[in-house]
């Protein structure tokens, strides 16, 4: 089980292997202060929030993850890349009968090169070329094709979870764009995944009966862990 502290905060969100939760912020600049300082830590720096495992704070930017904009859901993230790179010459230093056609590869890119540097007009020089630069050449990357957005969105929090490990994803304005039957649906796809979600919403229009709600007037007039 992992809780989510900040300091400002009464309240804990709590995520324990498929929980859901709901946060209504209804304060727009408070709303937009949460947000900016979650995802500042998320991307590695230092802020007001903490996350513990079994009493223990571990590292918010290896085990959160924030969705802000639904409309645009990347499969080409840097973290998810680095890691689809890595597993990729994993894969190929246990395959060594694919050594003669990496040597063979790099042998033709070295003569391509040459070549180049040999009839230019000025005098230039060039990376001699690698497996990681090849690899990063050919831009491996999840090809994904869905039918709806909660597919899309669910698929993305699988990929994250699968290939880098984040656990615990938050979501941010799910009231615009997916209906209450659609994000029911999802909540309950992710907690039998056993996928941790909180909802950041401003507002609550989708009328869920447990919630964290913060007011305008930053009180806490409602509050509770789902799970």
């Amino acid at each position: 089980m992992s809780v989510l502290r900040h300091y400002n905060w009464e309240h804990e969100i709590i995520f324990d292997d498929g929980s859901i939760n709901h946060l209504i912020i209804e304060n727009p600049i408070t709303m937009r202060n949460y947000v900016m300082e979650l995802k500042s830590q998320i991307e590695g720096d230092s802020g007001s929030f903490i996350l513990s495992k079994n009493n223990e704070e571990i590292s918010i930017s290896k085990n959160m993850a924030l969705i802000t904009d639904l409309v645009n859901i990347q499969f080409d993230e840097k973290k998810i890349n680095a890691k689809i790179n890595k597993d990729i010459a994993q894969l190929t230093l246990r395959n060594p009968e694919m050594e003669k056609t990496k040597f063979n590869l790099i042998s033709l890119l070295e003569e391509y090169a040459s070549w180049i540097v040999d009839k230019y007009d000025y005098n230039i020089d060039y990376l001699e070329p690698d497996e990681q630069g090849i690899i990063k050449l050919l831009n491996f990357h999840i090809n994904k094709e869905f039918d709806s957005l909660p597919s899309k969105l669910l698929e993305w929090i699988n990929i994250s979870h699968d290939i880098i490990g984040i656990e615990n994803f938050i979501v941010l304005n799910s009231a615009i764009y997916l209906s209450r039957e659609e994000e029911e649906i999802l909540s309950r796809e992710a907690t039998a995944m056993k996928h941790n979600i909180l909802f950041i919403d401003a507002s609550n229009k989708n009328n869920y009966t447990n919630a964290i709600v913060i007011d305008v007037d930053n009180c806490e007039i409602f509050k509770t862990s789902i799970r």
